[in-house]
């Protein structure tokens, strides 16, 4: 099954960034979900433009995090040698940057594009 998630973009200005919301299962009905006050129907945030819903691209990262279009990673590039960041995007059918050339487990997730600059772990 496809895993997604999603932030509510209004709260982009508060101190932490927008608020994320997992995908969850409750009663066989999927949601998203904040906490377990918070949550919403699993259509919601595909009908709203508040919201921008990611993907998970199916690896993780080398703590064993799933990555999610929108993440900031940091990785040694392969041809290089060099530390490079990046943000993982989905374009033209496929993501970048090319996380399976670079090795998932060769990355870290240390942040999203959601969050404010200043709480990216890096």
């Amino acid at each position: 099954m496809k895993k997604f998630r999603a932030f509510y973009i209004p709260d982009l200005d508060t101190p932490d960034g927008a608020l994320k919301f997992n995908q969850v299962e409750i009663d066989n009905n999927l949601w998203f979900a904040y906490d377990d006050e918070l949550k919403y129907e699993f259509s919601i945030p595909f009908m709203d433009d508040d919201w921008a819903v990611q993907q998970c691209i199916g690896m993780k990262d080398g703590n064993d995090i799933d990555i999610y279009e929108g993440d900031v990673i940091v990785f040694k590039h392969p041809e290089t040698n060099t530390i490079r960041m990046d943000t993982v995007q989905y374009v033209s059918g496929c993501f970048i940057p090319d996380i399976w050339r670079t090795t998932g487990k060769n990355c870290t997730v240390v942040g999203n594009i959601f969050q404010q600059p200043d709480t990216i772990n890096i």
